[in-house]
C-alpha cells in the first residue's frame, strides 16, 4: 500500500519518503512504529514487540507539510 492523499493544510499533491532513523555508529534505517507499551530488556534496552510497522512519510510538494502513516505492508525487521 503506498498512501498517496491531498495535503490537508494547503491541498497540494504529496510525495512519499520516510524519516532517517540514525543509530550507533551512524546505522541508517527506516523508522518503526511499535504496538503496546515499551517493555525493559536486559541487553537490548526495550524488547521487540510481536507487531511493529515501517513508518512511511507523505511530504507535501506545496508547502512541505509531513504526514507519518505506520504501513501494514511494510512489517518491521
Amino acid at each position: 500500500m503506498e498512501p498517496r492523499q491531498k495535503c490537508p493544510i494547503c491541498g497540494g499533491s504529496t510525495e512519499v519518503g520516510f524519516s532517517l532513523d540514525r543509530g550507533d555508529n551512524d546505522r541508517r534505517r527506516q523508522e518503526e512504529w511499535w504496538a503496546g507499551k515499551p517493555e525493559r530488556s536486559f541487553w537490548t534496552g526495550i524488547k521487540k514487540p510481536e507487531r511493529c510497522y515501517k513508518i512511511t512519510t507523505l511530504r507535501c510538494t506545496k508547502c512541505g507539510y509531513l504526514m507519518e502513516f505506520a504501513n501494514p505492508d511494510e512489517a518491521g525487521s
